[in-house]
């Protein structure tokens, strides 16, 4: 089975949540600039993944805010259609793995409180973490470590919501149990992180080089991409459920 086979659409969900991650700088250094870009595993795996801005040259903001600038309702609306894109998205392609039809609108109203409640986690996790960080300059490098680690610890949680239909508490638990003594979790999200740079280095050569609108082409293109990853991963996270036991699955 060719797990894109009937799904092949859903790549418009990364492209989608790629534009309304809001204003991205694009910068044009004059010459050619070629760079690498890795990331842990991640529900949605956008365009931004794969490439690499140079810091310097001249700036051009890709602005992707559908809605402007309205104080906290762009942001907030952000966060929203997020949830609810993440729901259908990953509840698709788990119900692809699993060999049945999209359910799109009932994934949506099942896992989008639970994919909210995982983004306010991660959000206030964030938050504290920069407020350590800002306490003294030795709190960075233990803030750097909190925000590697959360990332690696808890990057299953949203596919354990879906491929278990759990609450957000009982997922960062099941989560952190997958990942916890290394292993294939580790080796995955390694293996994950070489990819996704592996596949930065051309992406980023023929895309960033050529401003707005091959950043634009780049974000269009690299969405398939970021699906086939994010399948991969469902996948992954499937089996490892798999490997825990059936004993302390929940039923």
């Amino acid at each position: 089975m060719n797990a894109l086979d009937g799904i092949r659409w859903l790549a418009v969900v990364p492209f989608v949540l790629a534009l309304w991650s809001g204003n991205r700088p694009v910068h044009d250094t004059g010459g050619v600039h070629l760079g690498l870009s890795g990331s842990l595993p991640y529900p949605v795996t956008g365009g931004w993944s794969f490439l690499d801005f140079p810091s310097t040259g001249v700036t051009e903001t890709l602005t992707t805010d559908p809605v402007g600038s309205t104080g906290l309702l762009a942001p907030l609306l952000g966060v929203l259609v997020t949830a609810v894109l993440a729901a259908g998205y990953l509840g698709t392609i788990h119900r692809r793995l699993a060999g049945e039809q999209p359910q799109v609108l009932t994934d949506v109203r099942r896992y989008t409180v639970s994919v909210l409640g995982f983004q306010l986690f991660v959000f206030i996790s964030v938050i504290a973490l920069v407020l350590i960080g800002a306490l003294s300059a030795p709190f960075v490098l233990v803030a750097f470590v909190g925000l590697i680690g959360g990332g690696y610890f808890f990057y299953p949680a949203l596919f354990v919501i879906v491929a278990e239909d759990r609450d957000l508490l009982s997922a960062l638990q099941r989560s952190y149990a997958i990942t916890r003594s290394g292993g294939a979790a580790f080796s995955y999200a390694v293996r994950y992180l070489i990819a996704t740079a592996l596949v930065s280095i051309p992406a980023t050569a023929v895309f960033v080089n050529l401003g707005y609108p091959g950043t634009l082409a780049g974000l269009i293109l690299l969405a398939p991409v970021g699906l086939v990853f994010d399948i991969t991963t469902m996948a992954f996270i499937e089996d490892a459920l798999d490997d825990l036991g059936p004993e302390v699955r929940r039923t």
